[in-house]
């Protein structure tokens, strides 16, 4: 599992990548937690593959394929990850586990 932290202006990935990797296997797994306001820009996974994101705490709204959705703890949504998509922390910290995967 990879765990990313996003600041409100920019984010921190250690020593990742800021492109969506090529060759990780069927699944990618990642521990995303996000000051408040902050956002994440996400180039596109491989073709055919879906973000699979549930949310522990705070709040993040999700944009893929020039869509909205904003969910909270507990919460899970699926949206497509072939496409260039972004996530945004509301007005305060949240943790999150975004799977991505073929289905």
């Amino acid at each position: 599992m990879r765990t990313m932290t996003f600041g409100a202006t920019h984010y921190f990935i250690g020593r990742l990548s800021r492109v969506a990797p090529e060759s990780v296997g069927d699944t990618e797994i990642y521990d995303l937690k996000f000051e408040a306001n902050a956002f994440q820009d996400s180039e596109p996974h491989r073709y055919r593959l879906y973000g699979k994101l549930t949310v522990f705490s705070g709040a993040l709204s999700i944009t893929s394929d020039g869509v909205t959705e904003t969910i909270g703890k507990g919460d899970s949504i699926r949206y497509v990850a072939d496409r260039p998509h972004s996530n945004h922390a509301k007005s305060r910290k949240a943790i999150t586990v975004l799977i991505v995967s073929g289905s």
